[in-house]
């Protein structure tokens, strides 16, 4: 029972792992119906004159099953549809397989239509002179590399119009259309690519322009203003030199009586007035030397801003100053005429 037990585990698991594959997974009998399918499909639309759809179903089938009856099919599809690079080389591909599985039918088939399509193949060759080489060049026909060791090769192309293009880092790149015909052979030469320019000099953005204020002149004094302040300073020095007629007064005073005091000999009294009268006589001459000053500035002053005088008549200023002094006072009086 334990050995019967144990060979009917194995057997069971086997059966699961099969039944979990299929349910999984799309089997080779699927694939293949489908392939049936779709190459059906295509037979009739390529009875019915639909050849884009024709190549389209043989295409999806062979892709979904290979087979070498598909491939022959899709070559013929391919060659109607002008596709006659593409139809070479399937049926090259085709006579492989006929011969490997012993299809003398599908061998002759494929052959015979080499045969016919061969002179019909265009080709492109591409040409890249030495000079025109350098580093990082990709040369493209359509969205194809055409590798350097393709080049200067014949390459069979369908017909139709193609793009043969180059480029290179730092080169401006380069293009040429050419068109296809059953039986052209072109050839392209790849000129030497041209250099992209200098990128533009970027130059730092202009400073916006400071704009300083003219420094304005202090405005001249009005005439008005330098005369008030004549007015202000000549009184100043009157008032100076009144003081210093008083001072003056008061050292003769003093003087008076210190000689009275020192007829023989000076007493206490005497050299104490001597000495008062000094003092009142230097503080009399520095006010009369100020208030002189102040005065005769004021009276330049006045005259030089007095106004314009008359055409009609001529006049010219004068200013006299006079002065008396006495045991006991003094006087000045000043008169002019503007």
């Amino acid at each position: 029972m334990r050995r019967r037990c144990g060979l009917a585990l194995p057997v069971l698991f086997g059966v699961f792992l099969i039944r979990g594959a299929a349910a999984g997974a799309p089997t080779a009998t699927d694939q293949r119906a489908l392939a049936e399918a779709l190459f059906q499909a295509g037979r009739e639309a390529i009875e019915a004159g639909r050849i884009e759809e024709a190549c389209a179903k043989f295409a999806e089938s062979q892709r979904v099953a290979p087979a070498g009856g598909t491939l022959l099919n899709l070559a013929i599809c391919h060659e109607q549809q002008g596709l006659l690079a593409s139809a070479l080389l399937e049926f090259q591909q085709s006579v492989a397989l006929a011969r490997r599985y012993g299809r003398k039918d599908r061998l002759d088939i494929a052959q015979q239509h080499i045969n016919t399509l061969a002179p019909r193949i265009p080709s492109v060759r591409i040409n890249v002179p030495v000079a025109s080489q350098r580093a990082g060049l990709v040369v493209r026909r359509g969205n194809v590399i055409v590798s350097p060791e393709a080049w200067g090769i014949d390459i069979p192309a369908d017909p139709g119009d193609q793009i043969v293009t180059a480029q290179a880092p730092n080169c401006l790149p380069w293009q040429q259309s050419i068109s296809l015909h059953p039986g052209d052979h072109r050839v392209v030469d790849v000129p030497a690519l041209r250099l992209l320019p200098p990128a533009p000099r970027q130059d730092p953005a202009p400073r916006p322009l400071e704009v300083r204020p003219t420094p304005q002149p202090a405005p001249p004094s009005s005439p008005h203003a330098l005369r008030t302040t004549a007015w202000v300073t000549g009184a100043v020095g009157i008032g100076l030199l009144g003081a210093g007629a008083y001072y003056g007064l008061h050292a003769l005073s003093k003087r008076q009586a210190s000689d009275a005091e020192c007829t023989d000999g000076c007493t206490h009294e005497g050299v104490q007035s001597n000495i008062e009268a000094q003092r009142a006589a230097t503080r009399s001459n520095v006010l009369l030397g100020g208030g002189v000053i102040a005065t005769g500035l004021s009276a330049f002053v006045l005259l030089w801003t007095s106004p314009a005088p008359d055409t009609s008549e001529t006049r010219t200023g004068r200013l006299h100053i006079d002065g008396s002094v006495a045991p006991d006072s003094m006087t000045i009086s000043a008169s002019g005429v503007f």
